[in-house]
């Protein structure tokens, strides 16, 4: 069932949400004068008076963005009808929580207006029946693991779960504890090995040296569990498994070992590196008020864009600006695949431009009623026309596209992701939404002007699919 029917089918009996609501209005719409509009999925008043903003989330995919969103729509409506943070309060529904409850946790620290979540439960034609609390974590962040991976294959489920059995004793036996391993089966779709192993681990005492640590005590459990195929893991790629594989138990050890305090969905989280510079797309939000999770929240952003010098400059002067505000809360998503080649590939395919980068600051002061809207792009500087991709990867990447299919393989593009920028006249930018420069988006203007140079690198790369 649809998103849109799901939340009709609520507004109709919101009761199912809570007892007592009043119905004011579906796709609230939210005008905004700076630019950027949203729509509030349901709007209710409980039985204190107090305005419900209600957004419904169907599908695990639109997960993460729920917070972020969830953030500014709170923050317009309450500026345009002149309301404090107690006259409002946010109810979240979602039926898959799996990628959403460690954000939402964050949220509810830093957020002025009470917040709810709740898991959506469905009947077997997919209709609300009813809700369930969904409660906020703890959020321990302390322990982390290693952002390098490794997938153990296998034709059997029965070979597989005898190479887990292995794991534990394996590893510790190379001075590894603190470990997560999930059982993957393929469901969807004919593949060779439709069984794995996704391997985890958290190495105390990291040096420069952790990641050939890590790379070694892999290479040591594949020679002891001889799987039949491996490959390197990472967090992007494990949100890729997601997509296709069903996750069963999720093994851990170690520091890791309480389900009390390391649930499953923060495992997961761990796994796809939801926050810092290991993973390609980021939805955090702080607020000064809350000291330890603002130093946190400046760490995590300095290590997202860790790759991308012009927007941390950027992010980090919005954030400078903050001061000590307490009253301030600041909510940033963004996409940043530090990997260019790849999108002007995207781009020659399918003709669509998301897989650039793209960024949404969204900053609401104690002091001011109207939410600051900063947005990042990639923009030309109108006369840089790259020639001879495969001159031009030779140069960047000694050893040409070996060179660079390693680095991809192994997520390392980042560190060339400046230099291909300037070498196609390319740069990140960040400007308030209100001040933005209009006509049609930069990243358009330079693949019309380089149309050619476009279609050349697709036909350089025309064996592989990405």
């Amino acid at each position: 069932m649809r998103e849109s029917r799901i939340r009709d089918l609520l507004a109709a009996d919101l009761d199912i949400v809570e007892p007592g609501l009043t119905h004011l209005g579906n796709e609230f719409h939210l005008p905004n004068e700076h630019g950027t509009r949203g729509y509030v999925d349901i709007l209710a008043r409980d039985r204190l008076g107090k305005i419900v903003i209600i957004e419904v989330k169907r599908s695990r995919s639109t997960s993460r963005e729920a917070i972020h969103e969830l953030f500014k729509y709170a923050a317009l409506f309450r500026a345009r009808h002149g309301l404090g943070a107690n006259q409002v309060r946010c109810v979240l529904l979602a039926t898959d929580w799996s990628e959403l409850r460690v954000p939402f946790s964050e949220y509810v620290r830093v957020s002025d207006c009470e917040t709810e979540g709740k898991q959506l439960v469905l009947d077997d034609d997919g209709a609300p029946v009813a809700t369930r609390t969904v409660p906020p974590l703890d959020n321990p962040s302390d322990l982390a693991i290693a952002p390098w991976h490794h997938v153990f294959l296998y034709e059997s489920a029965e070979a597989r779960d005898s190479a887990a059995e292995k794991i534990p004793d394996l590893i510790g036996r190379h001075g590894c504890h603190d470990y997560i391993f999930v059982d993957l089966d393929h469901t969807r779709g004919s593949v060779v090995y439709s069984y794995a192993i996704y391997l985890a681990v958290s190495l105390e005492n990291p040096d420069r040296k952790l990641e050939r640590r890590v790379e070694r005590l892999y290479d040591l459990v594949q020679d002891a569990l001889v799987p039949d195929s491996a490959e390197i893991g990472y967090p992007d790629k494990f949100r890729q498994v997601l997509a296709g594989w069903e996750v069963g138990e999720i093994h851990r050890g170690g520091r890791f070992a309480s389900a009390e305090i390391w649930p499953a969905d923060a495992l997961q989280a761990l796994l796809r590196s939801d926050r810092g510079r290991h993973s390609r797309s980021t939805s955090l939000i702080g607020s000064p008020r809350h000291r330890p999770s603002w130093a946190e929240f400046r760490t995590d952003v300095d290590d997202f864009f860790a790759s991308n010098e012009a927007w941390r400059t950027s992010v980090n002067h919005l954030l400078d600006g903050i001061g000590h505000d307490g009253r301030a809360t600041v909510s940033i998503r963004s996409f940043n695949p530090c990997d260019l080649t790849t999108a002007l590939l995207h781009f020659a395919r399918t003709g669509r431009t998301d897989a650039f980068p793209r960024l949404e600051v969204v900053i609401h002061r104690g002091d001011r009623p109207e939410p600051e809207l900063h947005a990042g792009r990639l923009r030309w500087d109108g006369k840089t026309r790259p020639q001879d991709p495969a001159r031009l990867i030779g140069d960047e990447f000694p050893g040409g596209l070996d060179s660079y299919f390693d680095l991809y393989h192994f997520d390392r593009l980042g560190d060339h992701e400046d230099a291909l920028l300037t070498r196609h006249g390319l740069f990140c930018e960040v400007f308030e939404v209100e001040d933005g420069p209009p006509g049609e988006e930069p990243i358009v203007t330079f693949l019309r002007a380089n149309s050619n140079y476009v279609e050349e690198l697709a036909d350089l790369f025309h064996v592989v699919e990405f």
